[in-house]
């Protein structure tokens, strides 16, 4: 399973490296290639916009099931046309308060603006006149002060200027010194926390541009083996840690305890 999300019906949708899901309650109605118009089975993230339709990552292309519908309409990039996808690879999605949603590709991020209805593409920069030299992203994000955040997949976290409208790379990550990054979140405190394969958490102070290596146990859990694969803060603060091996852990907020839920 590489997604999840719930849309306005309570309807899980679940997206799997071979097709969507989506879960009423009661049955799974499975949609791939040979039943619908999803332009590849592989789905890399979905996220449910303002509209209420779901908009489906994958390797090769966007793709958005209409809600009012049914359908699924495909986007590619189209070298002839002004604004379109920056690449057909798209790894993930976010969106701001504006109604647009943010996607990074094996080309770089594209945004979704709803005032021209179609994609902008902004540049990846290691400084004001050098471009970096890996725009391929892992992941986008848009935190609660609708900063946008991208890593690539060198192990290099970005911010977007909206000024200079670019992306610019945090010195100190620049050349991959981050590893691979599976997950980011903004903290209730409104730090970002990266979880890297290589090193674990990692939290990034945008105030003081530092960077702090966060250990399992800072974090109340005993078991310091573990390789974390995704973070999540619910409603409540209270952190999720989702494992390649061992299962998912929470940390109460409240009372720093941690529950280890495993299968079987």
């Amino acid at each position: 399973i590489t997604s999840i999300a719930e849309d306005r019906q309570g309807f899980l949708w679940i997206g799997t490296e071979d097709g969507l899901n989506r879960y009423d309650g009661y049955q799974i109605k499975v949609f791939q290639k040979q039943n619908s118009n999803l332009s590849h089975t592989t789905i890399r993230d979905l996220l449910v916009a303002d509209n209420g339709d779901i908009w489906i990552a994958t390797e090769n292309g966007l793709n958005i099931f209409q809600q009012q519908t049914g359908k699924i309409i495909n986007f590619h990039h189209n070298p002839l046309e002004p604004f379109t996808l920056a690449n057909d690879f798209v790894t993930s999605l976010s969106k701001d308060n504006k109604g647009g949603v943010w996607l990074s590709t094996y080309n770089g991020p594209s945004y979704y603006d709803p005032a021209i209805e179609g994609f902008k593409t902004y540049p990846i920069m290691l400084s004001r006149r050098v471009t970096a030299t890996v725009s391929e992203l892992r992941k986008i994000y848009v935190d609660s002060q609708q900063r946008v955040w991208a890593v690539t997949t060198r192990g290099e976290l970005a911010q977007f200027n909206s000024a200079s409208e670019q992306f610019f790379i945090v010195d100190s990550t620049t050349g991959g010194q981050l590893g691979a990054i599976g997950d980011i979140k903004e903290t209730p405190e409104g730090n970002i926390w990266l979880v890297s394969y290589q090193r674990g958490i990692i939290e990034y102070r945008p105030e003081s541009n530092e960077f702090f290596n966060l250990s399992y146990a800072d974090l109340g859990l005993r078991d310091s083996n573990l390789q974390a694969s995704m973070i999540f803060f619910d409603s409540e603060d209270n952190l999720w840690i989702g494992t390649v091996k061992e299962g998912l852990y929470s940390v109460n907020s409240k009372t720093g305890r941690s529950t280890h839920y495993r299968y079987g």
